[in-house]
């Protein structure tokens, strides 16, 4: 039997059978090859289901048996078409309908980022957004190896990225790892440069030189590893450089600056009860406000709820469903002991420091100290931590240097 779908697009009847023979008529179409479906018994005689194509091979086999057949219902896409045949604007709207989905789907209308923990959402899309990826951009644009890369040259601690179409939606998986570094990808040559001022505690060298060691001081931009590596004779002479991509695991102890305030007299924001619902649909950059009354709070805050149209979990459309909630406050002035200052600020410091540690970094010190006058209470001091302290910088002149040498190969050939 054919799927539900080709038999409503191709149309089908419900007929029933009587006369003389019917079980003679449904052997007839067995040996034919004519396919019933839904074949019941009723006190009329036997009711079933029947294609249009299959229905026109009928009469033949009505005639040899004697039987009769009367068309019950008529089901499917052709008779749909046959009973709207005089509405020409309504298969128009159809049509027109299906062409703007059609021209929706050649265009980005979701970027989903999954996994960002350091870096909030806005502050990715607002990185993409710097390099042309918005939403609205089309589909065919869309270089995700080129987004993979860029997101890994830009954010250190962001050691693996995948970015991916499906439907209307762009995909883009990130993890952030503090544990292991990871080289970027590139067969190009490159050395390994510290992104931090440091202390070196671990260097562990995969390929390339080391040019540095445990216990040595260096600073932003030097070289840890060189991509050139010098291959020598028995004797120790020098016979040519190679150049490789540098790959290493290099940790560092890097000084952080913390700097934490609580005033002791501040305007603290109190909600009141009263708030007030807005709907409205947000279409590209224009709202249109469904119901909207009038404001008469002097100070608020809004917290919007939105819902974007989908079909699906992957064809996504510009339109959002908003739904507004305008709620009042007042200003009250809070004076806090000395003693609630300091717990303000040790929790503040524990969070920070605890944030650090999900995240695999190693705090091997800590010397914060905390003062409080008559006006605010001040924590402030270094942080010692452990971190990877190595990124991957392509060796420019290499490059260059290869591209002539191409180009004078092209040239001779």
């Amino acid at each position: 039997m054919e799927p539900k779908i080709v038999t409503y697009t191709k149309g089908y009847l419900v007929v029933l059978l009587k006369g003389y023979s019917p079980e003679r008529f449904l052997n007839i179409c067995s040996s034919h090859n004519i396919n019933i479906w839904n074949l019941i018994h009723t006190e009329e005689g036997y009711q079933f289901c029947i294609t249009i194509a299959d229905f026109r091979r009928l009469k033949p086999i009505v005639k040899k048996t004697k039987t009769k057949l009367i068309i019950r219902n008529r089901y499917g896409f052709p008779f749909f078409l046959y009973k709207y045949r005089k509405r020409k604007l309504f298969f128009a709207g159809i049509c027109l309908c299906l062409g703007i989905i059609y021209i929706m789907s050649l265009f980005i209308w979701d970027i989903h980022i999954e996994g960002n923990y350091s870096y909030t959402e806005d502050v990715l899309l607002d990185f993409l957004k710097s390099k042309d990826v918005i939403h609205g951009m089309k589909r065919d644009d869309v270089d995700c190896s080129a987004i993979e890369k860029m997101l890994r040259s830009e954010y250190n601690d962001v050691t693996w990225v995948s970015a991916s179409i499906s439907g209307t939606r762009l995909i883009i998986q990130i993890q952030e790892n503090f544990d292991n570094m990871v080289m970027l990808e590139t067969d190009a040559p490159s050395n390994l440069v510290a992104t931090k001022d440091c202390k070196i505690t671990s260097i562990v060298t995969r390929s390339g030189t080391p040019l540095v060691k445990k216990g040595d001081i260096v600073a932003e931009g030097d070289i840890l590893v060189s991509g050139i590596v010098d291959i020598t004779d028995d004797y120790g002479e020098h016979i040519r450089s190679e150049y490789v991509g540098a790959d290493a695991d290099v940790y560092g102890e890097v000084v952080y600056e913390y700097e934490d305030s609580q005033p002791l007299f501040y305007q603290k924001k109190v909600y009141t009860q009263n708030q007030k619902i807005a709907y409205a649909i947000r279409a590209f950059s224009n709202r249109l406000y469904l119901y909207a009354g009038k404001i008469n709070f002097e100070s608020f805050d809004i917290e919007t709820e939105q819902n974007q149209l989908h079909f699906g979990s992957s064809y996504y459309l510009p339109f959002f469903l908003e739904k507004c909630y305008y709620k009042e406050y007042v200003y009250e002035q809070v004076e806090l002991s000395k003693e609630e200052v300091e717990k303000i600020l040790q929790k503040n410091l524990k969070e920070f420091l605890e944030n650090l540690i999900e995240k695999g970094v190693q705090i091997v010190g800590n010397n914060v100290k905390i003062q409080i006058d008559g006006k605010k209470g001040k924590a402030s001091g270094k942080v010692m931590m452990i971190v990877p302290v190595a990124k991957t910088e392509v060796i420019e002149a290499v490059i260059e240097r290869d591209e002539i040498l191409n180009e004078y190969n092209r040239n001779n050939n």
